[in-house]
C-alpha cells in the first residue's frame, strides 16, 4: 500500500499526467469486462456503499501503478512483457510530452 502510494505521488509530482478520454476508456472496459453494463455497475457500487467517483479514481491509479510497475522492469528481470496497447501508447506519449515541457522550462 505504501509502494502505491509512492508510485502515485511520484506521477503527479513528476508531472505526468493521464488523459480524461484515456480513463474513461479504461473505466468503459473495466464496466464491460466486470459488470456487463453500467446499470450492474451502479447497482453494484451502491450495494457497497461506495461512489462512481471513488470507482473511477481506483480504475486510474490502478492504471498507473500497472504502467509505471510494468515501464520500471527490464526484460532481463522478468519474462512478463506487456503489450502496446492504445492506452499505454497514449500514456507513453503523455509521459513523453510532459517531460519534454518541463526540460525546455
Amino acid at each position: 500500500m505504501v509502494e502505491r502510494q509512492l508510485i502515485l505521488h511520484s506521477f503527479d509530482t513528476e508531472g505526468y499526467r493521464l488523459p480524461d478520454t484515456v480513463v474513461d476508456e479504461l473505466v468503459q472496459d473495466r464496466i464491460r469486462d466486470r459488470f456487463g453494463d453500467r446499470i450492474t455497475l451502479m447497482k453494484t457500487l451502491q450495494a457497497q456503499g461506495e461512489t462512481f467517483e471513488k470507482f473511477r479514481r481506483e480504475v486510474r491509479e490502478q492504471y498507473i501503478v500497472s504502467a509505471l510497475r510494468a515501464k520500471n522492469i527490464s526484460p532481463e528481470k522478468s519474462s512478463f512483457r506487456p503489450t502496446k496497447s492504445k492506452i499505454t501508447t497514449s500514456l507513453t506519449r503523455t509521459i513523453s510530452r510532459s517531460r519534454t515541457k518541463s526540460n525546455c522550462a
